[in-house]
């Protein structure tokens, strides 16, 4: 039996009408209200799905981090290599399915100072996330709580390697 293909919810058709508009226009000359005219939404509907036209850049960011935390927290004593692992795994793979969508995000930031800054205080909010299970697990060391900032550190550091050079061509198995 073959799965049908899923039809775009008006959450994807503002993304859509949102990426569209800012290769047209540029981001700073995009208004909320141009996305939903594009959408065939009124302005209220866009800000029911999102709060502002930034968050149509990152829509999924607290649900990735809600997933994150989860798998953290469902970790044992034994599984927590595995357990960082996987959740490290999460973003990767949200982007990796996005495909194109997260070429252009990429690109996207890039150019605009403002989600650069944006971005970056996503990666400091995923840092600061694994660094809290990292303590909590490391909390009987006496440097346990060194260890656990750098590990978070470098866990979101090699993320971000592999993601951008998959982002940049540079790689096509991440």
């Amino acid at each position: 039996m073959s799965e049908k293909p899923r039809s775009a919810t008006t959450k994807d058709r503002l993304v859509a009408a949102a990426y569209e508009l800012f290769e047209e226009r540029g981001f700073d000359a995009t208004t909320a209200e141009d996305i939903a005219r594009r959408a065939g939404v009124g302005r209220t509907t866009f800000f029911r799905a999102f709060g502002s036209k930034d968050d149509v850049i990152f829509p999924e960011h607290d649900l990735l981090l809600g997933r994150i935390d989860e798998r953290l927290a469902a970790a044992t004593p034994a599984t927590r290599a595995l357990a960082l692992s996987e959740a490290t795994r999460v973003v990767l793979r949200h982007y990796l399915d996005e495909g194109d969508l997260a070429r252009a995000r990429y690109r996207l930031v890039g150019s605009v100072p403002a989600l650069r800054a944006r971005e970056t205080g996503g990666i400091q909010q995923y840092q600061r996330l694994f660094a809290r299970w990292l303590r909590e697990w490391m909390s009987h060391l006496p440097d346990g709580h060194l260890r656990a900032d750098l590990l978070a550190a470098d866990l979101v550091s090699a993320h971000n390697y592999v993601l951008r050079r998959w982002l940049r061509d540079q790689t096509s198995d991440p």
